[in-house]
């Protein structure tokens, strides 16, 4: 049984559509060379990244977090440098 959520169907399905409108773009020409996404560690993320990653492999995704983060979150901090990989 798919979940609604908002009165919009959930399930396997609604997450491979991600898939396959990235891949949409791709046959319909579109180049792109960024997406910024709100990353919730969500499925459909992963179905949106993985066909980035196939179809325009060349693309810089980012995941933004949509919260506050107060001065004192230390757990947040990041070494310098820890963004950069580079691709082999």
């Amino acid at each position: 049984m798919t979940r609604r959520f908002f009165g919009v169907p959930r399930g396997p399905f609604t997450r491979f559509c991600r898939y396959y409108i990235v891949r949409s773009w791709r046959r319909e020409g579109l180049d792109v060379k960024s997406l910024y996404y709100p990353f919730e560690g969500m499925r459909w993320e992963r179905a949106l990244c993985f066909g980035m990653r196939e179809f325009f492999p060349e693309a810089v995704l980012t995941g933004y977090a949509h919260t506050s983060v107060s001065l004192m979150k230390l757990n947040l901090l990041f070494r310098a440098g820890a963004g950069n990989r580079s691709r082999a």
